[in-house]
C-alpha cells in the first residue's frame, strides 16, 4: 500500500475571511475556524475545517495511481474550496506533508532532466512578499478554486493557453516554475485529491504570465504592454469600474481572482521561486 498524508483543508466555501493575508506572512493559509488538530494512528494527521481534508499519497507506481484517477476535468466541480498562493514549493505544504513537498520537487526535477534543464532549487524560507496585508497589490492571497477555473477557461483553448489549462484542469496543486519551457511539464509525482489519483504538473511561470496578460482584455482589465499599474490594481481591490460605462460584473470573483494569480505570478518572477497553487 502507498504511505498516505493528510493534509489539512488549505480551503472552505467562498468565506473570503478563511484566508488572511495577516496569517500568512508567518505561515501558509490557515481556516479561520478549524478545530483543533486531532492526531489520528499510524502518519495520519487531520485538521477540521469548513470541508473535508485533501489526501496526499506517495503513490508507489504510475499504473496503481492511474488505475484510481477519476475525471480531472470535473474535479473542481465536486469541491466547494479555496486554492493558496504561494511563494515556492515547499512552503505549500503543511508541516506533516515535507516528505511530499521534498517528492514533488524530485518529480519536478527528474522532468527537467528529460528536457535537458537544470534542476529547479526551492528556497528554505519563502519571500515575504506581503506590504500592508497585501499580497502584493492583490487584497487576496487566495481564492475561489470554481472562480479559478473561471479565469482559465477566459483562455480560447488549452493549445494557446496550456499553462492556464493546468489551473482549468487541478486548481487544487499545481506548481509554475521560473524556467522558460514549453510545453508545461509531466511528472512521475501523484496526489490522491477528491477520491482520485492525480498526477500533478508543473508550468512555465513567464508563459504563465504572458497567457494572464492575454487574458486581461477579455476581463476588461486595461494592461500598458504586460504591465498593470498601481491604480488599476487598487480599482479591482475595491470592485470599482474600469473605464466609462464599465458594469463591474465581473469585480469582485473574476477580476480578483485574476490580480491574485497576475500579481503571484509577478512576484515569484521577482523572486526567482516557483508560484504554488494548493487547496
Amino acid at each position: 500500500m502507498p504511505s498516505t498524508v493528510k493534509l489539512p483543508c488549505h480551503g472552505g466555501t467562498r468565506d473570503r475571511d478563511c484566508f488572511r493575508s495577516t496569517a500568512l506572512r508567518v505561515s501558509r493559509p490557515r481556516c479561520a475556524r478549524q478545530a483543533t488538530p486531532r492526531v489520528r494512528e499510524g502518519k495520519t494527521r487531520r485538521v477540521d475545517c469548513l470541508t473535508d481534508c485533501a489526501t496526499v499519497r506517495l503513490w508507489p507506481s504510475v499504473k496503481q495511481a492511474d488505475a484510481v484517477g477519476v475525471n480531472r476535468s470535473r474535479l473542481w466541480q465536486n469541491w466547494h474550496m479555496s486554492t493558496g498562493l504561494f511563494m515556492g514549493i515547499r512552503s505549500s505544504f503543511v508541516e506533516e506533508a515535507q516528505d511530499a513537498a521534498s517528492a514533488f520537487i524530485a518529480a519536478i526535477d527528474r522532468a527537467l532532466a528529460d528536457r535537458d534543464l537544470p534542476p529547479y532549487l526551492d528556497p528554505a524560507e519563502p519571500p515575504n512578499i506581503y506590504t500592508d496585508h497585501l499580497f502584493g497589490r492583490s487584497a487576496l492571497d487566495h481564492h475561489s478554486s470554481r472562480v479559478l477555473v473561471d479565469i482559465a477557461n477566459f483562455g480560447s483553448s488549452v493549445q494557446e493557453h496550456p499553462n492556464l489549462g493546468l489551473i482549468r484542469d487541478n486548481p487544487f496543486r499545481v506548481a509554475f516554475l521560473p524556467i522558460e519551457f514549453s510545453p508545461p511539464l509531466q511528472t512521475d509525482y501523484f496526489e490522491q485529491i477528491g477520491g482520485g489519483g492525480f498526477r500533478i504538473w508543473a508550468g512555465s511561470l513567464p508563459h504563465l504570465h504572458s497567457e494572464l496578460s492575454a487574458i486581461a482584455r477579455d476581463l476588461g482589465i486595461p494592461l500598458n504592454g504586460q504591465n498593470l499599474t498601481d491604480e488599476v490594481a487598487a480599482a479591482i481591490n475595491g470592485f470599482e469600474p474600469l473605464y466609462d460605462g464599465d458594469s463591474a460584473e465581473l469585480a469582485e470573483d473574476e477580476r480578483t481572482a485574476w490580480l491574485a494569480l497576475y500579481e503571484g505570478t509577478r512576484l515569484a518572477l521577482d523572486h526567482n521561486v516557483a508560484l504554488s497553487l494548493a487547496g
